[in-house]
């Protein structure tokens, strides 16, 4: 949940959580992310530094209404939250992603707002991305088109 007053938007089939143990199925998942504290109360619990002019921040959800956060579909699914952050703190910049393809379908891939500027992850649409992770023996190979 963003802020208190979070409209949850619709989802369809059970929530998954990743645990230590694997996948757990969560049945209602609107119930269980109530029970979780907001993004705006995690902010608040985070340590400012004193001259944030000097802070970069790393966020995976985009600021609302921004242009960072437009989906396909034409909704601006953006925190408020983490926009109010920004907005009150002023870091010097903050990174995103979440919403790729909002740079395509907003034209915007940065955002300002004061002294602070924002950047999301850009998607390229038209070249499929392969990406490989690697911890140990183990590696893993991850398709996006």
């Amino acid at each position: 949940m963003d802020t208190d007053d979070y409209i949850f938007q619709g989802q369809f089939g059970k929530g998954l959580l990743s645990t230590p143990n694997g996948w757990q199925e969560i049945d209602d998942w609107f119930a269980y992310a109530k029970m979780l504290p907001t993004i705006e109360k995690e902010l608040n619990r985070l340590v400012r530094p004193e001259d944030m002019s000097k802070s970069v921040y790393v966020i995976h959800m985009p600021p609302y209404r921004l242009g960072l956060d437009k989906c396909y579909h034409g909704a601006e699914v953006g925190s408020k939250a983490i926009y109010n952050f920004l907005k009150e703190y002023q870091p010097k910049l903050s990174l995103h992603g979440h919403i790729h393809e909002s740079p395509e379908v907003s034209g915007r891939w940065y955002a300002k707002l004061g002294r602070w500027i924002g950047f999301v992850r850009q998607r390229e649409a038209s070249k499929p991305t392969k990406r490989k992770l690697s911890r140990g023996n183990n590696s893993i190979a991850r398709y996006e088109v």
